[in-house]
């Protein structure tokens, strides 16, 4: 059974590493190495306690998932009436209330791409499906559709 699992051949590896292991010495730690280094840089303790620290980052990243999260489902929105919208079944009756809850949706994701920094590809995506959206609502209310 051993010559088949190899098993005593695996434990002396495991020896061998663990006699490596303990002939590494430690002579420094890492505070006193960290130490050595702000010395050399010029950076005393003080100065890292009078850091200015940011603080409620995630909150960014909150507004990036929740622009996204709209985004992706006024998308998928625009992707149904579309569909909608070439189905000969469908009257214009029906789809005015789609066309109205997409300029809706489209003014408050106008709102959330406002708050956003301008060099935000993001941004650039929503405002591209802002300007599509309005003007697929001025299409519709124009009687493009008739």
């Amino acid at each position: 059974m051993n010559k088949i699992n190899n098993i005593t051949e695996n434990i002396s590896v495991f020896k061998k590493i663990d006699a490596n292991k303990t002939n590494v010495q430690d002579t420094k730690s890492f505070k006193d190495i960290f130490n050595t280094e702000m010395e050399k840089q010029g950076i005393s303790s003080s100065d890292i306690n009078n850091l200015n620290v940011v603080e409620n980052v995630s909150g960014v990243d909150e507004v990036q998932k929740t622009a996204t999260e709209k985004l992706n489902k006024f998308l998928e929105m625009l992707g149904d009436y579309s569909d909608k919208l070439n189905d000969e079944n469908n009257t214009l009756k029906e789809l005015e209330p789609i066309i109205n809850t997409i300029k809706e949706d489209a003014e408050a994701l106008n709102n959330i791409a406002s708050t956003m920094p301008e060099n935000n590809r993001l941004k650039d995506i929503i405002t591209e499906s802002v300007m599509f959206a309005n003007q697929e609502h001025f299409r519709f209310n124009r009687g493009d559709y008739l």
